[in-house]
């Protein structure tokens, strides 16, 4: 048996918990943080996002206390383990800075992250459910899609795909309510009628 001195293995210890190179380390390679969160939302639509789910603890790190978040113009709110952040057409865009606080352990007590959050709307083509084509239609047997697309502008719609599920397809890159498309139902009978929009911001 060789004599060990226990008080050079408890300096060497010390050093090992106090080295600035461990908190550099840990967060970075602990936290999978995106550098942007984009959503495609719809106007009632809203998004849990579980931040906790970004951390991968190894043996002997440190618990999750809290996450503070602090939106581009300087509101903070503080979410505990297992308590999402929501996300939805009225949340800031920008970049946002997550402090997340970690319990005892090797490792920080704090860990720091800049992220963007980037809400987009997506786009309605303003469809409720297609009125019945009957023979004493004046139009019979043509067809009009009616609709009032939403939103406008920049984040307006910038292509449509119909597919009036008899055999034909068309697509156009805006909705003309003055000259709207159509087709011809030749046939009676019951016909899936699909459509695809993409919004200007890439959301479909």
């Amino acid at each position: 048996m060789f004599p060990v001195d226990h008080r050079r293995l408890l300096h060497s210890w010390l050093v090992l918990l106090c080295h600035p190179a461990l908190a550099q380390d840990f967060c970075p390679t602990r936290f999978s943080v995106p550098d942007s969160v984009v959503l495609c939302l719809s106007a009632a639509e809203v998004h849990e996002l579980n931040w906790w789910e970004w951390y991968s603890p190894q043996l002997g790190d440190p618990d999750l206390a809290s996450a503070t978040w602090i939106s581009p113009t300087g509101n903070l709110t503080e979410y505990g383990p297992g308590v999402p952040i929501t996300i939805d057409l009225s949340t800031e865009t920008g970049k946002w800075t997550l402090w997340i606080a970690l319990g005892p352990g090797i490792g920080p007590s704090q860990c720091n992250f800049l992220l963007a959050v980037e809400p987009l709307p997506e786009p309605n083509p303003g469809i409720g459910d297609p009125a019945p084509l009957c023979l004493n239609n004046p139009d019979w047997p043509n067809y009009e899609l009616i609709a009032s697309p939403t939103p406008f502008g920049n984040d307006g719609i910038a292509s449509w795909t119909v597919d009036w599920g008899n055999g034909e397809q068309i697509t156009f890159p805006s909705y003309d309510i003055f000259n709207p498309p159509m087709t011809a139902y030749d046939d009676y009978g019951y016909y899936t009628l699909t459509i695809d929009v993409v919004g200007n911001n890439g959301c479909t």
